[in-house]
């Protein structure tokens, strides 16, 4: 749904700005994690934009 768009960038968002202080941090143990929660994001928001 278009309504879900909105949420789904904000959590993009927040991913990225997590993966960055990991990075920054050397909290290597975090990055996968963040990083499937980052391709999810993306994901969800292409199949949105595709419809």
């Amino acid at each position: 749904m278009a309504s879900e768009r909105p949420r789904l960038v904000e959590i993009r968002d927040n991913l990225l700005a997590r993966i960055t202080e990991a990075e920054r941090e050397g909290w290597l143990g975090e990055l996968e994690g963040l990083e499937v929660g980052l391709a999810g994001a993306q994901d969800k928001l292409a199949q949105l934009e595709a419809e």
